[in-house]
């Protein structure tokens, strides 16, 4: 009898406990759905508000919009009153639409322009008023950073992986909740396309054969557009950006653009300046990019004008 006991309350310990665990798992079921269908639901009203705020910028100020077959970025009129006088960040919109292609975005690129968009979404293209850059004769590495740096944690390399280190940088995104629809495989392939002709460079920091951080972007003669920067190992992506600038050293890259100017790029030295100064140092640094896309594409003169006004 004792032992039909124990065994009854053993089975139904046994029972009650696979209860207990069933309500656990409908729990983190409910938990994962609520987070997932919340997550969906930020994005669409992130997407909302989005084109809203673009359709206000396009309404009230004079914005180019570029059709979907645009090969070419139009000059940007940065005499124009509002880009001139109004000088908020949501104001510093100069075109709306186009596609994410090669040729567009190198000649947005040489004006002073950068894209941006939401998957789903035209891209837009940005010029701040006042323009976050690094100079190379400015660099300086914190102590600490240095100090951790001489140990050789990381094994450093150049444009070994850059498909890989855009990827992981989008991924890299995507669990920070920054902007989760931000870059599409459209983007991201015209990113690989402007690699293959030479047009981007990456900075990989690896540790055990795996990559751990780095910093991508657009690299011409003594120009260097940071797009992203990213990590997944303490301070890998910083010994990256400390390879990046030994190799500019050598190279003769000497203007950093870090877009806006953060509190990260401050302590290597980085510093803020005016639209009006910015296109100055990017036509010395970039000299001789008309003739270069004239030679590779056949681009009308009236793409090819002067920015600096």
């Amino acid at each position: 009898m004792t032992m039909l006991k124990l065994q009854s309350q053993t089975s139904s310990k046994k029972v009650t406990s696979n209860k207990q665990l069933s309500k656990k798992r409908r729990r983190k079921g409910r938990k994962l759905y609520d987070r997932l269908f919340r997550a969906h639901q930020i994005n669409f009203l992130v997407l909302f508000a989005y084109r809203f705020y673009i359709f206000l910028l396009r309404t009230v100020f004079p914005v180019k919009s570029l059709g979907r077959n645009s090969q070419w970025f139009p000059v940007p009129e940065y005499n124009s009153w509002h880009l001139r006088n109004i000088r908020t960040p949501a104001t510093e919109l100069v075109a709306v639409g186009g596609s994410f292609n090669t040729s567009l975005s190198l000649s947005g690129y040489f004006q002073g322009c950068y894209a941006s968009g939401l998957k789903s979404s035209p891209p837009v293209y940005w010029s701040p008023y006042k323009r976050g850059v690094l100079l190379l004769d400015d660099f300086k590495i914190p102590k600490r950073l240095k100090t951790y740096l001489n140990k050789k944690p990381f094994d450093l390399r150049i444009n070994t992986s850059f498909e890989q280190i855009v990827r992981n940088s989008i991924e890299n995104r995507v669990k920070n909740n920054i902007l989760p629809m931000y870059w599409g495989e459209e983007q991201i392939q015209n990113f690989i396309n402007l690699y293959e002709l030479g047009y981007m460079e990456s900075f990989e920091a690896w540790q055990d054969d795996k990559l751990v951080g780095g910093i991508w972007g657009f690299r011409y003669k003594g120009y260097f557009l940071v797009e992203t920067m990213y990590y997944e190992t303490n301070r890998a992506s910083k010994a990256a950006f400390v390879h990046m600038i030994e190799h500019f050293r050598k190279t003769g890259c000497w203007l950093i653009d870090t877009m806006r100017v953060s509190d990260h790029f401050v302590e290597f030295g980085g510093t803020e300046i005016v639209r009006d100064e910015f296109l100055k140092m990017l036509s010395q640094a970039t000299q001789g990019w008309q003739e270069d896309l004239r030679k590779k594409f056949d681009v009308p003169n009236e793409y090819l004008a002067s920015t600096i006004s």
